[in-house]
């Protein structure tokens, strides 16, 4: 019986997923410079996939898109382990 309780609260428990546009160093000077209207060089191309992170872990890859009218990733490839 409690071996039932456990998986369902674990099946039930949410976790975060992040799409991660991409990522870039900068001085905390230039951060403090940051103003409304400034772009942000993330160091990727638009036509890369973006990587999806649970729990802050990368765990696929996909394009950014829209599906029944809610903004949407199509997952185009699991990332292994051995590959992070």
């Amino acid at each position: 019986v409690w071996v039932s309780r456990v998986r369902e609260e674990m099946l039930s428990t949410e976790v975060e997923v992040v799409a991660e546009l991409g990522v870039t160093e900068v001085t905390p000077e230039r951060f403090r410079e940051w103003k409304t209207g400034d772009t942000i060089m993330l160091g990727n191309d638009v036509t890369d996939p973006l990587v999806i992170k649970v729990q802050g872990m990368p765990k696929v890859k996909g394009f950014p898109g829209v599906s029944r009218g809610l903004k949407a990733i199509q997952v185009t490839e699991v990332i292994e382990p051995e590959n992070l």
